[in-house]
């Protein structure tokens, strides 16, 4: 270690920098890399003075540009480099190109085919490298073993699209009429969930909250017997005698279930309702949140049973 050469007085003790950057655009994955610092390559020396050689690292400054598209088992993938070196700021560029195509599933195995061409453009005297102009050909054997395989736990489900708005029961100033303006709209006080819950009111409009509420059917409930506004799921809303103001600020969104996956023994012989159709989840939950919009708060009534 004493007889390496280093280009800097701090020697190993010099710091070095490295950054890198990467992103996708459609099918192609993107990396960009920065390095500045002492090379990890080293030159070999022959000294005049004694009949040994020795270890140099110059500095260096290098960036490097890779590029890889896939396409269902085939990648192609493209790297470039270019550093400049020692002192005198030298320069040299590298290149790397080459396919790999990966057949799945075959006998319970993945067999992947990988090829790579490599040009390197360094001068004699730069550090050595063993690929300068090689062409690379191999195999890649991964054998099936389900421990390393992974496992689909659970399984999500779209039902259903939900629209909301803002509604107001009868006792408000805005109930039965078609002509009100959101300005109008954000001068009232509304009920809403607690802090942290989203009732998809857009998070840039201020208003007035008087009142939090824990519960959906008991929004419904403060909105259809006092003078609040709330904002409300349509399905939730319509069946409550609440009145959806001609205001169209809530984005709509998707109501998705979320599930594990059936046994193969219950997938072989699946439940069935008493009309011989299968009691898929979807099926069911669809049905149940009918059910509670149907019988959602009312004046005068009290909660809905929930679905059994």
């Amino acid at each position: 270690m004493d007889d390496t050469l280093f280009e800097t007085q701090l020697g190993a003790l010099q710091p070095s920098f490295a950054a890198r950057v990467t992103g996708t655009i459609g099918a192609v994955d993107i990396g960009v890399g920065l390095f500045s610092g002492v090379s990890r390559e080293a030159r070999f020396v022959a000294q005049v003075t004694a009949p040994e050689v020795v270890a140099a690292h110059d500095l260096i400054q290098q960036a490097s540009l890779d590029l890889r598209w896939s396409y269902e088992g085939l990648a192609v993938k493209l790297e470039l480099m270019g550093r400049l070196w020692s002192r005198e700021l030298r320069f040299f560029g590298a290149a790397g190109l080459g396919p790999e195509y990966t057949l799945s599933d075959l006998f319970g195995t993945d067999l992947t085919l990988v090829a790579e061409g490599f040009v390197d453009g360094r001068s004699a005297d730069a550090p050595l490298t063993f690929f300068d102009h090689d062409v690379f050909v191999g195999l890649r054997w991964a054998l099936g073993d389900d421990r390393t395989k992974p496992k689909k736990l659970l399984l999500i489900d779209r039902l259903m699209p939900l629209d909301s708005g803002v509604f107001c029961g009868p006792a408000h100033p805005f109930f039965g009429r078609t002509d009100v303006t959101l300005a109008e709209v954000v001068r009232h006080p509304f009920v809403t969930p607690p802090d942290g819950v989203d009732d998809h009111w857009p998070p840039h409009l201020e208003r007035t909250v008087s009142m939090r509420v824990n519960q959906l059917q008991l929004g419904v409930m403060v909105c259809a017997t006092s003078d609040l506004l709330a904002v409300l799921p349509g399905m939730a809303a319509d069946n409550a005698g609440l009145w959806r103001l001609p205001v169209d600020v809530c984005p709509p969104v998707s109501l998705h279930s979320v599930r594990r996956p059936p046994s193969e023994a219950r997938s072989a012989s699946p439940a069935r309702h008493a009309r011989g159709r299968p009691a898929t989840p979807r099926r069911g939950l669809r049905a149940c949140l009918r059910s509670r919009s149907r019988r959602s708060f009312r004046p005068g009534r009290g909660a809905p049973r929930g679905c059994g």
